[in-house]
């Protein structure tokens, strides 16, 4: 029988959760609301809602919504047109031809101009993004009758180019973005939603144009950091949805125990948890100190307990449901005797998470567990801006990350390409000049078998050099009020799903 306090804890905590449910079912009522406005639960307010800098996953998701691409990947993982209606590649040149009036939120048409300064942007080596778009040699726009015409010339072809490089440079206003002082709170975009209040406690985004449809209009995303008070405004009427925003616990209880109020849809994402590893650090330079780390996880247990098998363990970056995955990766198995061999002569180390709640529990988890086998943790945790500008900059030697959104392969370059570093995001500071070849190869193959084969050496290599930690796979979890009818559920966990719900009886 599993006894470890840690998860005694954690049994504890769902039974107080239980019982404080129940009475505040008893005594709460629903809030009023007007039919226009859905209310959607964040955990963490977005650090800036400029997409040339966004690179968390809130900031990434409203972006989305509220600026537009050329292409996007919708919810089953496939390249669509948005600002784009059509697109073509051919000797070394794409070709995309926009939709006819393009707007921006502000009434003002999408000019050549504004297209060529996206492009700009972008490209800069300042942007987190650049690398994904240096195979670019030139970018024209033309007109043609009442639209643009977008020629990118590139110096060879990208496999991933259309589904992972282009979804992440938006349309700018070249204007308005120029002369904005703080465009990262008011941003002006070409998307579906607009800004209409920025804060730390609450985003508020307008559609544009207004529906008459059912649809909802109004867009208030309510930051509640706490988890567990997250889950009881659901339940009381003062939030609408929430999306991969509750721990497994909570979304279990609900599940089981709260029908009459919510409906809980759970699928397959692209969720990867990992143990990031400061390679820059001597001690974790050594490869028998990663491996050891590895050995002392018990990650079954973890998901068993504290996912509450909303999870399975992870190998790779890509999850098991994506084509490119490597399925003989096999992690060392959970034996902390000889992890203890190692760590217990290593002194302390520091974990980093974020101050959010389920952070810090999986970080006091893991410290417990590698504990068990001699190693000293001193657990800190942060506010989100604190710790993300910390991983950023090096200055951690172990870190709770997770990967989101991760499907194309080109992953790997993003995140061990040499050429990743700092400013880059390949956080662990790993250099593999080996790999650094292969990943410049292999992006490039358009037969799917051989850019397959070539991905499978790509994660073995990571993988046997320990170069992050893989824990888990993350379930994920939509939270709704029963009320609510048409949300269709993505892999990507996006909030394009939002657009279309309404308000049933």
């Amino acid at each position: 029988m599993f006894s470890s306090p840690m998860l005694q804890r954690t049994g504890r905590f769902i039974t107080l959760f239980c019982t404080f449910s129940l009475l505040m079912g008893c005594s709460s009522s629903r809030e009023p609301v007007s039919k226009d406005t859905l209310r959607i639960a964040l955990s963490s307010a977005p650090a800036t809602l400029d997409p040339r800098k966004a690179t968390d996953a809130t900031g990434m998701r409203l972006c989305n919504v509220i600026f537009q691409s050329l292409v996007r990947v919708s919810g089953s993982l496939e390249v669509e047109g948005e600002a784009a209606s059509t697109w073509s590649y051919k000797d070394k040149t794409y070709r995309f031809t926009l939709k006819p009036d393009l707007r921006f939120q502000n009434g003002r048409s999408v000019t050549a101009e504004d297209v060529l300064f996206s492009f700009k942007e972008f490209q800069s080596k300042k942007s987190p993004f650049s690398s994904a778009f240096a195979p670019i040699q030139k970018v024209q726009v033309l007109h043609e009758k009442d639209h643009l015409v977008v020629l990118v010339h590139v110096d060879d072809y990208s496999a991933k180019f259309l589904s992972s490089d282009l979804p992440v440079l938006k349309i700018l206003p070249e204007k308005e973005t120029l002369e904005a002082q703080n465009f990262g709170e008011r941003p002006l975009g070409s998307g579906p939603l607009a800004v209409e209040a920025f804060d730390l406690q609450k985003i508020i985004l307008k559609r544009q144009p207004p529906a008459n449809d059912g649809r909802f209009n109004r867009f208030e995303f309510k930051v509640i950091h706490d988890d567990f008070t997250r889950s009881q405004k659901i339940l009381k009427g003062e939030v609408d949805v929430a999306i991969a925003e509750l721990p497994p616990e909570i979304v279990r209880r609900l599940q089981d125990r709260e029908k009459e109020k919510v409906q809980v849809l759970t699928y397959p994402g692209l969720s990867m948890t990992y143990l990031l590893v400061n390679l820059n650090d001597p001690k974790l330079k050594d490869l028998s100190v990663r491996k050891a780390l590895s050995q002392a996880v018990n990650r079954q247990e973890i998901i068993s307990y504290k996912l509450m098998h909303l999870g399975e363990e992870a190998t790779s970056l890509l999850t098991p449901n994506n084509p490119y995955y490597n399925a003989d990766l096999k992690n060392p198995p959970f034996d902390p005797k000889s992890a203890e061999k190692i760590l217990s002569g290593l002194g302390t180390l520091s974990l980093k998470t974020s101050s959010n709640p389920t952070a810090v529990d999986h970080g006091k988890v893991l410290a417990h567990q590698l504990g068990k086998s001699g190693l000293k943790v001193n657990l800190q945790s942060y506010e989100w801006g604190t710790f993300y500008n910390d991983i950023k900059t090096g200055n951690f030697q172990l870190a709770t990350m997770k990967w989101v959104g991760a499907f194309d392969p080109d992953i790997y370059r993003i995140a061990f390409h040499s050429r990743e570093l700092s400013p880059g995001r390949n956080r662990s500071h790993y250099i593999n000049k080996k790999l650094d070849a292969l990943l410049d190869e292999a992006f490039r193959i358009e037969d799917f078998r051989k850019r397959k084969n070539a991905y499978m050496k790509i994660q073995k290599t990571v993988f046997d050099d320990f170069a992050i930690i893989p824990l888990w796979y993350d379930t994920q979890a939509v939270v709704l009020d029963r009320r609510l009818k048409g949300f269709e559920t993505s892999a990507l966990s996006d909030y394009y799903g939002l657009l279309n719900l309404r308000r049933g009886d």
